[in-house]
């Protein structure tokens, strides 16, 4: 950031002191930059530079800052290069592709299928291995963490014009000490001493002033200009008073840093059950392993089983599933203009039930229109109205025709090949005339002279000649503060007011014969007007449950303005500023004039509150807030790359009625999740009380080992797998948010989940029983099971739907291994080859009819719960 010179100033010796971005705008004229030891025409010496460069460090705002304590001696000195050195080594090793690829493995659910998988491997089952899979896969998605800093970086140029010792020089940026005297021109990135466009860091995309201040301003004065913002017009000089990470944008750099990334509830969930199922899986193998032991069975035995079980009880498949069904979201919501770049994020979205909108980009077009236009007789067309009637017309009345001529020939806009350029108000003054074709109407004049317009007049005028009379006059456009005095106008000042309240961006026109004698034809109200669509979009989230809050660095009146308009105000919500954050937060609507800090402080007491928050935002400074929240959702279009690196969503057509889709999204997603985990933990907890009864009662086991981890291939494979691509619920919206400490493993969902497994167990023991009067076999239990644990995967598609709702063969992916997997069972009773590695014996073939028969139960006794379920919920 710089002060900007404005007049000559000689060489001071005041000490030099340390300076952060607080006291920096507290250096508001050149002689307050006499702190800095710097005289304005020469620059600073180069052994001046040396010494600041010690001081201070390089102005990069990705290195770790140095103390701002010159070094006692050169041993000091090189302690600290050897530290520096050593830390800088540590991140490079840190921050390796290898490194954060094994950092996935931290993972408790991950380091459980581990586990898994080398038990499965030491048994000779290749399928467990799925785990790089799925780690590889995260790896990818997630791999991205730095990007949103590189890409911060990136917006800071890397070349400038320093004066030094009484030269011009090009310099890397990463060079600049305080102090030294910086020149800037249109075009530039960084600091500028005139009209700088400050979009990049502020989000509001308007052009601000910059001058030498002639009093002490605010953080807000208009002498400071920051580092990466761009100078639209003009040229100036400027002297350094804070470098790299005590900037406001280094500042940004510094929150975007120090802010964790939030894990999104599924990864917390899956994380929780990951450890409960390690503990479960312990103690099954101690108990097995015990019942065993005290049965006197073989220990080779004893050892098969338990492990066998073990690894049945594991849920290998999950991370699988919650993969793929993850990413088939992705997929769906890229073709709905929403790119998901971190997979948890989708399934987040279900939870979130507070949204955060940045006003500008978001709410809004982020593009200056022109909402009203009023002349002296009432409107262009003559009617006495306040509220112009912008339709298309040459009948103007004659005041008309003179204000249509002013904003016409005092604008300095330029037609591009698709649109306009130039300042804002010029453009919208273009786009105005032109989209209504009153360039038509326009009288044959020809521009001669002109007042360029500045921060200091708040004006621009034109002298123009007519051809056809040969007569000159003048028309000025300005504020109306300013253009007023220069008329006798004493009526417009009530409509002005009255328009400013609205929110509008008001400007004054007037014309006359000369400079004397003029007299206002009109004003003209603009402002960044709403998304066409954001009105029917806020309805809807706030009808599944979603509360919006806008928050806005603009004022009051602007904020209120536009959420009135969009039904986002009402009579018992609350409007506080950002410095009033420590309020109760509850009924807040609007958040107004709110700093980056701010924003971050905002969310953070929300999520303390146990609320899942979601933030969009599109510039620079929303980019430590995108990263705090729950979900970061930026903007494709008119977003930064900063905004966008530190988002995990990106909407590409900057609508946010294209959230909706990807919260239903979200919701359908953890439903899907629960339904495997559902038919999972049935049917391993299933075979585990069948096993335990029958080696409890001193029978031998149902199932052997071999058949066992059949049954995991089919619990954790593409049977079970294929839950995850069951269609979206379209009902999945109507839902209300899903509370954040609410638990994958619900109540109800263990209910049903224990009820399948003892309705599984009763139908197994049964055909159990009935092969141990016969003297036969167990292929008749084992197969039982296997086409339970396939009705079961059919029952476990919806919670209360029924499956004549849902349709048979809807999930043609569950059709398709569901018909698999009983192939594989024929293929294993009736092949010789197989039948002897599974230990079975071919069935008559009326044997299966009662078999059948005996697994189509549960999916009636599963549609009679689903019934009741709907009649509860009427």
């Amino acid at each position: 950031m710089i002060a900007v010179e404005s007049h000559q100033n000689g060489i001071h010796s005041a000490s030099l002191g340390a300076l952060s971005t607080d006291n920096a705008y507290e250096l508001v004229s050149m002689e307050d930059v006499s702190e800095l030891a710097t005289d304005v025409q020469m620059g600073l010496s180069q052994a001046q530079v040396a010494e600041r460069q010690t001081i201070y460090g390089p102005n990069d705002i990705t290195v770790v800052r140095r103390t701002r304590r010159v070094m006692l001696n050169s041993r000091l000195n090189k302690v600290a290069l050897i530290v520096g050195a050593a830390q800088a080594a540590w991140e490079a090793v840190r921050t390796t592709v290898f490194v954060k690829f094994l950092e996935q493995f931290r993972n408790p659910l991950i380091l459980l299928l581990l586990a898994s998988a080398l038990v499965s491997l030491l048994m000779g089952q290749l399928e467990n291995c799925a785990v790089v899979l799925v780690v590889t896969v995260a790896f990818v998605q997630e791999y991205r963490t730095e990007r949103s800093l590189e890409a911060l970086n990136r917006l800071a140029p890397p070349m400038c014009h320093v004066l030094r010792e009484g030269r011009v020089h090009e310099v890397l940026a990463s060079e600049l000490v305080p102090g030294d005297v910086v020149e800037i021109g249109t075009g530039d990135r960084v600091p500028a001493d005139l009209q700088i466009d400050e979009s990049m860091l502020t989000g509001e995309a308007r052009m601000c002033s910059k001058g030498e201040a002639k009093s002490r301003p605010d953080e807000t004065a208009d002498m400071t200009a920051s580092m990466a913002t761009l100078v639209r017009r003009g040229h100036g000089r400027g002297v350094v008073v804070a470098t790299g990470t005590q900037t406001r944008f280094g500042r940004m750099y510094t929150l975007m840093k120090e802010t964790e990334e939030r894990r999104s509830p599924l990864q917390c969930h899956l994380d929780r059950l990951g450890q409960q199922l390690s503990l479960y899986s312990l103690a099954i193998i101690v108990v097995l392993a015990l019942i065993g032991v005290l049965q006197h069975q073989p220990w080779l035995h004893i050892f098969t089983v338990a492990v066998s079980l073990a690894v049945a009880a594991i849920p290998e498949g999950l991370p699988i599933v919650a993969t793929i069904t993850l990413a088939l979201g992705v997929l769906r919501l890229a073709g709905r203009n929403v790119i998901v770049r971190r997979l948890p994020a989708v399934e987040a979205l279900g939870s979130v039930d507070v949204l955060c909108l940045d006003k500008t980009g978001t709410l809004t077009l982020n593009q200056l229109t022109v909402q009203r236009v009023l002349c002296v007789a009432g409107d262009l067309e003559g009617n006495l109205r306040v509220e112009a009637d912008l339709c298309s017309t040459k009948n103007v009345v004659p005041e008309g025709a003179e204000l249509l001529a002013a904003l016409h020939l005092c604008n300095n806009a330029k037609r591009g090949l698709d649109d306009w350029h130039g300042n804002a108000i010029d453009v919208a003054l273009r786009c105005f005339l032109e989209d209504r074709n009153y360039q038509e109407a326009l009288p044959p004049l020809t521009r001669v002279e002109e007042v360029a317009f500045t921060s200091e007049h708040k004006f621009m005028a034109v002298k123009c000649h007519n051809a056809q009379s040969n007569e000159y006059s003048y028309y000025v456009k300005g504020a109306p503060e300013v253009v007023f005095p220069m008329t006798a106008n004493t009526e417009m000042n009530a409509v002005v007011e009255e328009m400013s309240s609205q929110g509008l961006r008001v400007i004054a026109v007037a014309a006359g014969p000369d400079p004397k004698s003029l007299r206002v034809v009109g004003i003209v109200g603009m402002c960044d007007p709403p998304r066409p669509e954001i009105v029917g979009t806020l309805m809807k989230l706030q009808s599944c449950g979603v509360r919006c809050i806008m928050v806005t660095g603009d004022s009051m009146q602007t904020a209120m303005s536009l959420a009135r308009q969009i039904g986002l105000h009402h009579a018992a919500s609350a409007v506080i500023s950002g410095a009033q954050l420590s309020h109760q937060l509850d009924g807040v609507s609007i958040v107004y004039r709110a700093t980056p800090e701010q924003k971050l402080q905002l969310i953070s007491a929300l999520q303390k509150n146990g609320h899942v928050v979601a933030m969009t935002g599109d510039g620079v400074n929303d980019a430590p807030a995108l990263k705090m929240a729950d979900i970061g959702i930026a903007m494709g279009r008119t977003g930064t790359d900063v905004a966008r690196a530190a988002s995990q969503i990106v909407l590409t057509d900057d609508r946010l009625s294209s959230l909706i889709c990807a919260i239903e999204e979200g919701k359908s997603i953890f439903s899907s999740i629960r339904h495997f985990i559902r038919f999972q933990l049935s049917t391993s907890l299933a075979a585990l009380t069948l096993i335990a009864v029958t080696m409890a009662t001193g029978q031998a086991a149902p199932m052997n080992a071999m058949q066992i981890l059949l049954v995991n291939i089919i619990m954790d494979g593409p049977p079970a797998q294929s839950l995850g691509v069951e269609p979206v619920d379209k009902l999945a919206l109507n839902r209300p948010p899903r509370p954040k400490t609410a638990p994958i493993l619900s109540r109800s969902l263990l209910l049903r989940t224990a009820y399948s497994a003892l309705h599984i167990v009763i139908g197994t023991l049964f055909v159990l029983a009935w092969e141990r009067h016969y003297g036969s076999d167990t292929t008749r239990t084992f197969s039982v099971f296997v086409l339970f644990s396939m009705v079961n995967a059919a029952t476990c598609r919806s919670t209360y739907r029924s499956l004549w709702d849902l349709g048979f063969f809807t999930n043609r992916a569950l059709t398709l291994t569901t018909t698999a997997s009983l192939v594989m069972l024929l293929l294993i009773v009736y092949v010789p080859a197989l039948a002897r590695i599974f230990q079975t014996t071919p069935l008559p073939l009326d044997n299966w009819i009662p078999i059948l028969l005996i697994a189509i139960t549960l999916m009636f006794a599963d549609e009679l719960i689903k019934r009741s379920i709907r009649r509860s919920v009427k």
